[in-house]
């Protein structure tokens, strides 16, 4: 790197934390462990860490702590490497594959045409006439 824009770097301080509930992550994640609600989680911070929030913020820090931690499983799974066995790779399956009837009846069903309806006619249009209403049969 350039030592200009090493100066320049050094110079920039340290950005402070976005969440002031940043710190009490774990203590957050223990009590909803033990089945604590997010208004009694509120409480106790209040009353013991004089840290005042609302039960709202705190379901919204909860929710994105645990996207975060879902894309990051997610991630690592999707990156597996498959496992050898005797000397060949072990193929998972990662869902049912459907059996040779059930793709053939799929195809058949693709391949039909669609069949069209026709709407029952509510009223019937004359320019000359003026509009009327139709009367229901029963196979209306």
């Amino acid at each position: 790197m350039d030592d200009k824009f090493k100066a320049i770097l050094d110079n920039f301080p340290k950005m402070h934390q976005r969440s002031k509930l940043e710190p009490y992550t774990e203590f957050i994640a223990q009590r909803r462990r033990r089945g604590h609600t997010q208004r009694e989680i509120a409480r106790i911070l209040a009353g013991k860490c004089d840290l005042i929030v609302a039960s709202s913020t705190l379901v919204r820090f909860v929710a994105a702590r645990s996207k975060k931690k879902l894309k990051c499983s997610k991630h690592r799974e999707s990156r597996k490497v498959p496992t050898t066995v005797g000397g060949s790779i072990e193929k998972k399956v990662t869902s049912a594959a459907p059996d040779d009837n059930v793709r053939k009846r799929i195809e058949a069903l693709k391949k039909r045409p669609a069949k069209s309806v026709q709407p029952a006619k509510q009223f019937e249009y004359d320019p000359n006439q003026p509009l009327h209403l139709v009367e229901k049969t029963q196979n209306n």
